[in-house]
């Protein structure tokens, strides 16, 4: 990564999505092959050979997000920078945003009427059980449009905690704290509300990285993250007892390391042994078919892997989603795992090319930590979830919304 002229250490979208790649795609491999991790010990593996063969497809997917990166960065000679925020001064800037977050107050409102069953007060009431059912239909099972609310509870939300934070962290003003508490609140509240573990710890993993990206220039010292990384256990550990059922804080830390490191990389397993072993390459069945304007049923591709996996439990359904470059094998074989991870390296030095054209404020920066978030992703999501990619799209709208100067 060094000839390439990226880092580990600094923050850009190709070095965050190699390091997310790295974490749940990569380490969780060594605990599971030796049986290390206690909440994996009941899975018996038939084929342990196939764990060489994952290991290989994550080392190939990450040279190739780098490979991609460099060949975009030869193409195009532009060279990746960091952005920095002065602030962006003008009257609407607060109106803006008050509109936006009525508008989240109200889809909220329009959201939680639409839901049966709300995860979280189950939780509190102390039925775990009951309160992933009602996970379930808070999403996968949701009657509705589950990803318009999802757009704009969570992805708006999340980037306007990111843009006013970047803002009071220059100007020091009462209003700019005001207004990032409100979203912040708001934000936190659209992460726990179905129990979902992982959208609050990456919301607060977010105000970090502006943080860095504001005082540090997007270095990161090892020695400060630290304890932030402690923190963020800690607050793990929390959620898994509060809504999971983990009898102490030790177990709930040792709960979220397993999700994190081998539960994100272990449905890989299972796409090697389903495909083609017991079910033929899909051929492109699993990526979206909007409008049905293809000749196929979208394959549902990250449940029907769990189903046969791991069974499927009455009234919650389950997925097994992973690493990008497997939803890849199991649509076109080696072929797909080889090819396609270059340019998925390629765009993703083109988006931040793009981001590069922006207005430098904090609006830039928020979208910039938003874009971080979204595209670690492609380590634990599958391929066809940025095809067709409704958050992105929606997201880069409201910010050009934002930058657009009102007379």
């Amino acid at each position: 990564m060094h000839a390439t002229g990226l880092s580990l250490l600094r923050l850009d979208l190709i070095s965050f999505v190699v390091l997310a790649c790295l974490v749940f795609g990569y380490i969780g491999l060594l605990p599971l092959y030796f049986d290390w991790d206690k909440y994996r010990t009941n899975i018996i593996f038939q084929n342990r050979e196939l764990f060489f063969y994952v290991l290989l497809g994550s080392s190939w997917s990450i040279f190739s997000l780098v490979m991609g990166s460099a060949i975009a960065r030869v193409a195009f000679k532009h060279n990746l920078k960091i952005p920095i925020c002065p602030v962006q001064n003008h009257k609407t800037f607060y109106i803006k945003f008050i509109i936006i977050f009525l508008i989240i107050i109200l889809t909220i409102r329009n959201y939680l009427m639409a839901v049966p069953e709300i995860a979280i007060v189950h939780a509190i009431n102390g039925s775990i059980s009951d309160a992933e059912s009602a996970r379930s239909l808070m999403g996968s099972e949701f009657s509705g449009k589950y990803h318009w609310y999802s757009l704009i509870m969570h992805d708006f939300s999340y980037l306007c905690v990111y843009i006013l934070f970047a803002t009071w962290l220059i100007k020091k003003t009462k209003i700019d704290l005001f207004l990032f508490l409100c979203f912040f609140i708001m934000a936190s509240f659209t992460s726990v509300m179905a129990i979902e573990k992982g959208p609050f710890i990456w919301l607060l993993i977010g105000l970090i990285i502006v943080w860095i990206l504001n005082r540090h220039q997007g270095v990161v010292n090892l020695i400060k993250i630290w304890p932030l990384f402690v923190f963020g256990l800690l607050i793990l550990a929390f959620i898994y007892v509060s809504f999971e059922g983990s009898p102490t804080v030790a177990d709930g830390i040792t709960a979220s390391l397993s999700r994190a490191l081998t539960g994100s990389i272990l449905p890989a397993y299972y796409y090697l042994e389903f495909f083609p072993g017991q079910h033929d390459f899909l051929y492109g069945r699993s990526f979206p078919n909007p409008g049905g304007i293809f000749p196929w049923e979208t394959f549902r591709l990250t449940e029907e892997v769990m189903n046969w996996s791991n069974g499927s439990d009455y009234g919650v359904v389950r997925s097994a989603p992973t690493i990008f470059w497997t939803e890849l094998y199991a649509n076109f074989g080696l072929f797909g795992a080889f090819f396609f991870p270059v340019f998925v390296g390629f765009i993703l030095f083109m988006i931040q090319a793009f981001l590069m054209k922006l207005p430098d404020s904090p609006i830039r920066l928020g979208y910039y930590v938003w874009i971080l978030i979204h595209f670690k992703n492609l380590s634990i999501s599958p391929f066809s979830s940025f095809l067709f990619d409704i958050y992105f799209i929606g997201v880069t709208l409201l910010v050009l919304m934002l930058c657009f100067r009102w007379k």
